[in-house]
């Protein structure tokens, strides 16, 4: 079950940062997160903290809800 959201959550990441048209290094710099931190979370091997998703969003431009959609 786990896996399913952090997989979810990665999906939607790598959605969305493909829509905005950003490398997953040009979304490290702008959110401030470790390149292998992002590719983790897109991966959905990683457990990201709400802090993360926020940080996230705002460097996407896209409400944390987007990121967390189907969760």
């Amino acid at each position: 079950m786990k896996k399913d959201i952090f997989s979810k959550l990665g999906n939607n990441l790598w959605r969305v940062r493909i829509e905005k048209s950003m490398t997953i290094n040009q979304l490290s710099k702008k959110a401030r997160l470790d390149r292998n931190t992002l590719l983790n979370i897109e991966k959905g091997v990683a457990n990201p903290l709400f802090s993360t998703i926020l940080k996230l969003s705002k460097a996407l431009n896209t409400h944390p809800s987007i990121l967390c959609k189907g969760l």
